[in-house]
């Protein structure tokens, strides 16, 4: 019977295999390491600094934060780079409130942050977007997300015979109607809370004021009478303009940019000049934002 052959292991074989494959996965990872990437990163400390603007979405809106923040650089999403102006460093959202995006001069919507959906399977990027921020600090729901202009202004559609409001507490106005004043008929503006319908009217009730008279009869401005009084009040309509919402589109959407309006924003404090509209006419720097989707590395 003939004895089974045993293969001797070439152990010294081995050993060199091993090495030439080590060798050889070194050499990967210094030219993986080698390949520039982008200037991306979580926090603030790496990379060149000086070269980047550090941009951290906050809720509604981006917040800039200059280059050495150290603070809470968690939050803070890919640098934003060699932004050429102010302008461009400010973050913007879709209308819908999905994609948060800073507008680039030359470049177009470099995107930065996606709320995601869990009833969402697939994503869709847009081609282009339009540019929104929130309308004010205690306007923060994605409701009043308004489009804004390529300075960062507030815009905005104008509408005739429309019923006037109060632009600090956004109640109805009254004209009062017969209302007297020392002898005068003084009429004078008031609001919803001040008046009270009356059948198919509205009364103001007030206090009138008249001058007493002296025992003669004559005139006595040195004495004021009040009595109770009402007149009648009417609702004004007129001209009047609407922030351009996002979930109101299909009231503006068919405004040509020319015919928009925009809140001015203070050239010192930067502080949006709410009560004040401008027409956009034929200045391009009034005009909405669309912005191509920019694909960088």
């Amino acid at each position: 019977m003939a004895k089974g052959v045993t293969k001797k292991k070439n152990r010294k074989l081995r050993r060199q295999i091993r090495k030439t494959i080590g060798a050889l996965l070194m050499v990967s990872a210094i030219t993986v390491a080698a390949v520039p990437v982008p200037d991306i990163s979580a926090n603030p400390s790496v990379g060149n600094t000086s070269e980047k603007i550090k941009v951290a979405v906050t809720s509604t809106e981006g917040e800039v934060k200059p280059a050495d923040a150290t603070d809470g650089y968690a939050s803070v999403v890919p640098y934003v780079k060699d932004a050429p102006t102010d302008k461009d460093k400010i973050i913007y959202t879709s209308g819908d409130g999905k994609f948060k995006f800073a507008f680039i001069r030359n470049v177009g919507a470099v995107l930065l942050d996606y709320q995601d959906s869990q009833s969402e399977t697939t994503l869709t990027i847009p081609n282009q977007l339009e540019a929104y921020r929130s309308y004010a600090n205690n306007y923060q729901d994605a409701a009043y997300y308004c489009l804004v202009s390529s300075n960062n202004e507030l815009l905005g559609y104008k509408l005739q015979n429309e019923p006037l409001v109060d632009e600090n507490t956004g109640q109805l106005k009254f004209m009062t109607s017969g209302r007297e004043e020392y002898g005068e008929i003084k009429e004078i503006e008031v609001l919803r809370n001040q008046v009270e319908p009356s059948g198919d009217k509205w009364i103001f009730k007030y206090t009138k004021k008249e001058y007493g008279k002296n025992d003669d009869g004559s005139i006595n401005t040195a004495v004021t009478i009040e009595t109770p009084a009402e007149c009648e009040a009417v609702q004004m309509f007129g001209e009047r303009t609407y922030p351009c919402f996002y979930n109101t589109r299909s009231a503006w959407e068919h405004f040509s940019d020319e015919d928009l309006y925009f809140i001015p924003i203070d050239k010192t404090t930067g502080a949006d000049q709410y009560g004040t509209w401008e027409k956009a006419g034929a200045d391009t720097d009034h005009w909405r934002i669309r912005a191509d989707v920019a694909y960088r590395r």
